[in-house]
């Protein structure tokens, strides 16, 4: 047995399936356009950061003891601001006298401890602290988010742990393996999805198809294409949405909202690589890459008959899971520097430090399209100043009024019926009973679990560390 005396990240580099420290610089208020920052921990005995003129990482050894210092060029910083220090696998957080003070969920502190998910606001920067699985080197490594601009806008992510899954899903560019990409609206499918076709190198065009938009009753002319006087209006022969993919990419957006009566259909199609337009007596072949995304949990539609099952299994190649905007916070510095330079803004504005903690703390129902409306308005009202808290949209400045005016409302009153029975939250028993029963409904969706609990995801994140839950086991 191993003496609990002995800390196996004093090794400076843990076993794959080890979890891995790591404290992101996620948000730099004063320049938001930099992305964020990316440091393992592994090995670290103590964090020092602290105002530099610039922003830096390095490490020392002191007394047999490796101290990591981070520097950053931001003047409401003290020079030596806060520590972040383990004992024993565990980690604590003290402020070192700094004049502008400490602040994790809001509150200003002194001394706390430090778990997955910690969110940590000095001058106008936010840090934010993760522990991942990790199964390479390569990971426990450190990395700037600057290196990563030569990646497709999809593909950005200080993440090891979803890099990972990147790298995986890239290396099916090139193969005819069909990839489907799941995840919660606005988590970027479609953005991955035109990674993947850049890729493939396809000299074809990268197609998208909302399959929730297709009318029952034009569903297969608008995907197959129809001949000239096939119908009544079809003056012209017109190729469709799938052979306009030819040589390129199809991108079926939501796939799991394509009319049940066409998907028989459909299956035909992919399965053969050849359509017949409507009006048509011989099918017409295509070469195209599919990708499919849904943020519908499609075996559990297939066991209520809402989709074929031979259709999931067809598009049900290499899979890849996004995770929810608020599942990675580390990235988020990352995303906000991506959506102020896809806007082509001539300057971009400072954050705060309130308005930057406010970002952090808020759940997103609506994921990275749900953040850059809220920017793109906030940006609006600072004019030349800089973005404050006053600035941002009213549910996230009063948590209160996001009954009412929160995108999630409609949402939340809408699966109200479908919310497990009250359980009781006294004593432990009661909540870790109904935490199981929230990620059953919420399929290991830690983000829903804290919005149906009312509660911040680290709450719930901590929770599920002491009742010894996980939540993947929950997921579809």
């Amino acid at each position: 047995m191993q003496s609990t005396l002995v800390d196996p990240q004093d090794s400076g580099h843990l076993d794959a399936g080890v979890l891995v420290p790591y404290l992101y610089l996620s948000l730099e208020g004063d320049r938001p356009w930099a992305g964020g920052l990316r440091v393992c921990l592994a090995g670290v005995h103590a964090v020092s950061v602290g105002r530099g003129t610039e922003r830096k990482v390095s490490r020392k050894n002191s007394d047999g003891k490796t101290v990591l210092r981070i520097d950053v060029a931001d003047n409401r910083m003290s020079r030596e601001h806060l520590v972040i220090e383990r004992t024993l696998g565990a980690w604590a957080l003290r402020d070192a006298g700094s004049s502008n003070g400490t602040f994790v969920d809001s509150g200003r502190v002194d001394k706390t401890t430090v778990t997955d998910g910690t969110v940590v606001g000095v001058g106008r920067t936010v840090f934010v602290f993760r522990e991942h699985k990790v199964d390479n080197a390569q990971a426990q490594s450190d990395l700037d988010f600057s290196s990563l601009s030569t990646l497709a806008p999809g593909l950005r992510t200080l993440s090891p742990v979803l890099s990972t899954e990147f790298d995986r899903v890239i290396r099916f560019a090139t193969t005819e393996i069909d990839i489907l990409v799941l995840g919660e609206t606005g988590t970027g499918k479609e953005l991955v999805a035109k990674a993947v076709h850049k890729a493939s190198r396809r000299a074809g065009d990268f197609v998208a198809v909302n399959c929730g938009a297709l009318t029952d009753t034009l569903v297969e002319s608008q995907l197959f294409g129809y001949q000239k006087g096939a119908f009544s209006g079809a003056t012209e022969n017109r190729p469709g949405l799938v052979r306009s993919a030819d040589k390129g990419t199809l991108f079926l957006d939501e796939i799991g909202d394509l009319p049940l009566p066409s998907q028989a259909a459909f299956l035909r199609v992919l399965q053969e690589r050849a359509v017949t337009p409507v009006g048509a007596t011989r099918p017409i072949s295509f070469d195209a890459k599919l990708i499919a995304a849904t943020h519908c949990p499609l075996e559990e539609m297939v066991e209520r008959q809402e989709f074929r099952a031979d259709l999931l299994a067809r598009v049900r190649g290499f899979i890849l899971r996004l995770p929810s905007l608020s599942e990675r916070l580390e990235d988020l510095g990352g995303i906000v520097a991506g959506i102020f330079g896809e806007k082509g803004q001539e300057r971009t504005p400072r954050i705060s430090l309130s308005a930057g903690m406010a970002l952090f703390g808020h759940t997103w129902p609506q994921n990275i399209r749900e953040l850059g409306r809220s920017l793109e308005m906030s940006s609006i009202l600072a004019g030349d100043g800089e973005i404050a808290h006053e600035h941002l949209p009213e549910y996230m400045r009063n948590p209160k009024a996001r009954t009412s005016t929160s995108p999630v409302s409609a949402v939340s009153t809408a699966t109200a019926t479908d919310a497990p029975a009250p359980v009781s939250d006294d004593g432990e028993l009661g909540r870790r009973e109904k935490l199981i029963a929230l990620l059953r409904k919420h399929e290991g969706n830690v983000s829903a679990v804290a919005r149906d609990m009312g509660k911040a995801r680290n709450q719930i994140q901590r929770w599920i560390k002491r009742y010894e839950l996980d939540a993947s086991t929950y997921r579809y």
